[in-house]
């Protein structure tokens, strides 16, 4: 018998690089207080990619051991398995498939079989001067993908209740740090690359992935330049308590510097597109999550670049946490598992902020 008294969600995991978040929350029987984590766990992975079966008995293992319950997840797959794209469909009123529109129109992007891709999508406000289509993002991920997915952790005693858009989840998570009518932006800084988001009244209206600019690319830089290996600088740069840490950081200080400068252009750059699209709508905030989104210097250099605040949000700043579950694993690389455990058909969450 469960000893947690609420209404537990499913079990949120969130690939992102070399690590995997996992996230399980809860909220008070009658659907009313704050959310709370129940569980939680970072979990690192042998390299990034696709979920493996190493990932998966990990995992299982994890699970198993670290206070979850349950056998039920929802997945974010890696990076990349998820394309996104902004759509320019026919008018709801015309009786055109809309569905289907969009479905031969991802494939075509992925350059595949209508009937080998899932497509999800959700309406977005239109632009300015937009006429009478329907404007959407969708979501399309291969069959083979999420089948491979589902397998490997059936394989391991556990079930895929969904598989979610990492930019939604994020959005659900951030969503009480979210401009409710103006525009937020949410930029997520992972081991492997930058996903910077623009969030208009609580729904996700753009995305772009910046795979040139990542944390492994800087600590390969620097590991190159100071002969150390890469994995020591990233230690160094994600845990200040490491005694080492402080001599490493000063030796890195140039590469941090440079990736900082090149990410911030990219960040003004969506931030113009937004205010292209959307001219009446100000960008109000912006929101760094990821296990890198602490890099030291990032979050000040965006906000007097962009004359807007800033702020890194954490799961442990959205809901509350149980006294079991270690601060480590509540950080902002765990805001993405956090929103997939919210997942409205899945989770606890009342309301599905996104889509």
């Amino acid at each position: 018998m469960s000893l947690i008294p609420g209404q537990l969600s499913c079990i949120g995991v969130g690939v992102a690089g070399g690590t995997m978040s996992v996230v399980q929350v809860s909220r008070p029987r009658g659907g009313r207080g704050a959310i709370r984590v129940e569980a939680a766990a970072s979990i690192a992975r042998s390299g990034p990619g696709p979920l493996t079966k190493s990932d998966a008995e990990v995992l299982a293992g994890v699970l198993e051991r670290g206070g979850f319950e349950g056998t039920r997840v929802v997945l974010a797959p890696a990076r990349g398995a998820v394309c996104v794209q902004p759509l320019e469909l026919p008018p709801r009123g015309s009786g055109a498939p809309l569905s289907q529109i969009a479905r031969a129109e991802m494939a075509r992007v992925l350059k595949m079989d209508p009937n080998a891709v899932e497509v999800a999508m959700w309406d977005v406000p239109p632009p300015s001067r937009a006429g009478n289509a329907t404007h959407v993002m969708a979501a399309a991920l291969t069959k083979q993908a999420g089948d491979e997915a589902a397998e490997l952790l059936q394989s391991v005693g556990l079930e895929i209740a969904a598989i979610d858009v990492r930019s939604l989840a994020l959005a659900r998570a951030a969503s009480p740090w979210l401009e409710p009518t103006g525009v937020s932006m949410l930029i997520d800084v992972s081991w492997d690359g930058v996903c910077i988001m623009v969030v208009l009244a609580g729904r996700v209206v753009f995305e772009r992935e910046v795979d040139h600019l990542s944390p492994a690319r800087l600590c390969g830089a620097a590991a190159e330049r100071w002969r150390l290996e890469p994995e020591t600088i990233a230690r160094a740069l994600t845990h200040p308590e490491w005694p080492h840490a402080g001599d490493i950081v000063r030796l890195a200080g140039g590469a941090i510097a440079d990736f900082v400068d090149a990410l911030t252009p990219e960040i003004a750059r969506s931030a113009a597109y937004a205010a292209h699209r959307y001219p009446n709508a100000k960008l109000e905030r912006l929101l760094l999550a990821g296990a890198w989104a602490e890099l030291n210097g990032l979050r000040e250099r965006v906000e007097a670049h962009l004359h807007v605040p800033a702020r890194v949000v954490r799961a442990l700043d959205v809901a509350v946490v149980s006294p079991r579950v270690q601060s480590a694993s509540v950080g902002a690389g765990s805001l993405l598992a956090l929103g997939l455990a919210m997942h409205p058909g899945h989770g606890v969450s009342a309301q599905e902020v996104a889509a």
